[in-house]
């Protein structure tokens, strides 16, 4: 399976290669290399043009913490911080709202993140069925040609095995609560869209070091993509980590023709989250690794050249900046600050026009 986008830039790459192989030995080649650098760069700005993204994180519901009541729901400022620290702006997806309102602040946005929690993944209830309506509509917004990326992180990583396994049996118990781990890569790892832009000494300090922030009761073996047939043919396993018994799990994976990635490893814990009590690395280069990787979400955010529905009055009154984050100071909750909406109190938009 091919995407539209992919067909697009591979035909460019077929175009050109063609053009250098009729010019190559004409005495004009100087100035096709001149016209190519001028195609190269054209390219990229198509590719990579919009120079303003916007990010949609899911919330979750409330976990008994001040200030978040059973009909609220919530996302970690961490989260928030974590995309802002690469150059996007934040749509908050409130998980309970109508879904109407949910899909008119798709439209909105560029890319999605599903993240970390502690909220259980069963079918049938509020969360899991619009996290499987939000990741259906992904894959046929980018079926129809819109680059539209979607990461998941922790519990974000798990639910996505589970929508494209179409069965919870996929996750399996490991002891990873609150650890550092290893990431054990994959030859994939070096050429996929999150990890192709780390150094040789990052590699290697994060195959040798544990810098990488484990915070889950349940995940994914290499044995799963056996099992399940659909996660072999959706996914490629960038990278793998032990439990503390030793037991392997799948890290880190994206899919394989769509822009969709997943770390069961927390990046964005290493720079923003300080409980005394979690085993967070706070290393130089746990916190490059999470630089990265936050770059390298935002570089596939910015290749969505979609335009939003509006701009002004409207876009702004979406944005998180209309909330402010609650400090937590309880050390039993692992989170410095959080966002809480109640669907009351969400901003509505002026007119729910038709999602296209």
């Amino acid at each position: 399976m091919t995407s539209p986008w992919r067909d697009r830039v591979v035909g460019r790459s077929r175009s050109l290669s063609l053009l250098l192989q009729d010019m190559h030995k004409s005495s004009a080649f100087p100035i096709v290399v001149n016209a190519v650098t001028c195609f190269l760069l054209l390219s990229l700005a198509d590719v990579q043009g919009n120079e303003r993204p916007i990010v949609g994180i899911l919330s979750q519901p409330c976990t008994g913490f001040r200030g978040c009541n059973e009909s609220g729901s919530y996302i970690a400022s961490s989260y928030v911080k974590f995309v802002e620290m690469a150059g996007a702006r934040v749509i908050p997806i409130i998980f309970n709202a109508p879904h109407d309102e949910i899909m008119f602040r798709m439209r909105y946005v560029h890319m999605l993140l599903f993240p970390g929690g502690a909220v259980p993944l069963q079918p049938g209830t509020l969360f899991f069925e619009t996290s499987k309506s939000l990741f259906e509509h992904v894959i046929d917004l980018n079926k129809r040609g819109f680059w539209f990326p979607l990461h998941g992180t922790c519990l974000g990583f798990e639910l996505l095995h589970i929508l494209v396994a179409r069965s919870g049996g996929v996750l399996q118990t490991f002891n990873s609560t609150n650890c550092r781990s290893k990431l054990n890569f994959t030859e994939s790892a070096r050429h996929s869209r999150l990890f192709q832009n780390f150094s040789n000494d990052l590699f290697e300090a994060a195959r040798k070091k544990k810098i990488a922030v484990e915070h889950h009761m349940y995940g994914v073996s290499p044995e799963a993509y056996k099992n399940f047939p659909s996660l072999q043919s959706f996914f490629r396993i960038l990278s793998t980590s032990a439990d503390l018994q030793g037991k392997i799990y799948v890290s880190s994976m994206e899919a394989i023709d769509f822009p969709i990635s997943g770390t069961q490893f927390h990046p964005e814990k290493p720079v923003f989250e300080w409980k005394t009590g979690q085993e967070i690395s706070h290393d130089p280069q746990a916190i490059l690794m999470a630089q990265m990787l936050s770059n390298a979400l935002i570089t596939e955010a910015k290749k969505n050249s979609r335009p939003p529905l509006s701009k002004g009055p409207q876009l702004n009154s979406l944005l998180i900046y209309n909330y402010s984050p609650i400090y937590i100071s309880d050390d039993s909750i692992p989170f410095e600050q959080v966002y809480v909406f109640h669907t009351s109190s969400t901003p509505h938009p002026r007119s729910l026009e038709r999602i296209n």
